[in-house]
């Protein structure tokens, strides 16, 4: 379907569109309009709530005051920022350039998700179960591809617990390589942020301690101490002390693979998300983590040197 009405819906002038990318539940154009450029995303499937963007935008913008930078997120002429037709649901934020090939290092990451948690911003909506639950221990024996990983897939489904609500802040609850983009200056810019929502700190760190540091059934337990250390001086708060504290990052690595098997299987959707949806299935299959390396994530987060440079934590604006 063509696009085209998102130029009004925002305000801006007739420019050109094009294709800059996508994930697993949206495409990324950028549009060109008045001499400016924006990214736009479409969702693949509605859903969205505009209260919970606000909170996003919220976020983003607390994040922004203690130093992190981020696209702007642009509201439509009518001040919302979802524009929807059709079934279609877009948003609108300001384009930001990278320099591919320059991920972001130990320290920078630590930074980085110590800061969005020094926000310490309060939500009174609930955690998602995205995050929280996994589908029956009977559902890994209907995914053929998963057969040979069954035994593993049970024994990480054990590790995922309810989240304590009472622990729960806005959070990222996407932070990954490819979300935090090297700009021409050389600072970092964080992108990505429509799955923000209600998250326990200590759940998100430990995922991303072990998406940045575990590589090839290895754990880098340097660069794991690096991000630890950088991370206290950023927000004071303590690295993750338990099994326990992967049961977000195993949620959603699960429940992932759930949606993507079933998308895999479904002759009614469209080619493009079902060729997507192939690949995604055998690359988390290849990739799935162990037990051993969750606790070398531990050990090396236990042993992170430096005093916490405590920024305050309260309850954000």
């Amino acid at each position: 379907m063509s696009m085209a009405w998102v130029f009004a819906e925002y305000g801006l002038a007739d420019g050109t569109m094009s294709v800059a990318g996508r994930g697993a539940m949206g495409r990324v154009w950028r549009l060109d309009s008045g001499g400016r450029s924006y990214a736009m995303k479409e969702f693949f499937w509605a859903g969205l709530d505009e209260r919970a963007v606000h909170e996003e935008a919220a976020l983003r913008d607390r994040a922004v005051e203690l130093g992190l930078r981020a696209p702007l997120n642009l509201p439509t002429t009518s001040g919302r920022y979802l524009a929807e037709r059709d079934g279609v649901q877009v948003r609108l934020y300001s384009w930001a350039d990278g320099v591919p090939g320059s991920p972001a290092g130990a320290e920078e990451v630590g930074t980085v998700l110590g800061t969005l948690h020094a926000t310490a911003l309060a939500t009174e909506r609930p955690v998602d179960p995205w995050y929280d639950r996994v589908a029956a221990p009977g559902r890994w024996s209907e995914i053929p591809e998963a057969a040979p990983y069954e035994e593993r897939l049970a024994e990480l489904a054990a590790l995922v617990r309810p989240a304590d609500p009472g622990r729960a802040r806005l959070c990222h609850l996407d932070m990954k390589q490819s979300n935090l983009m090297r700009a021409p200056d050389g600072g970092l810019v964080v992108l990505d942020w429509d799955n923000a929502g209600p998250g326990v700190p200590e759940q998100e760190l430990a995922g991303t301690l072990l998406r940045w540091h575990h590589h090839d059934g290895e754990v880098d337990g340097g660069g794991v101490k690096a991000t630890v250390a950088a991370y206290r001086r950023a927000c004071g708060l303590e690295p993750p002390g338990g099994l326990g504290a992967f049961s977000m990052e195993v949620a959603v690595l699960l429940n992932y693979l759930d949606a993507q098997a079933r998308l895999a299987a479904d002759e009614g959707a469209e080619p493009e998300h079902r060729r997507f949806a192939v690949d995604a299935v055998a690359d988390v299959l290849a990739k799935l983590p162990t037990m051993e390396a969750f606790e070398r994530v531990l050990d090396a987060a236990a042993q992170h040197a430096g005093p916490p440079l405590r920024r305050g934590l309260r309850p954000g604006r």
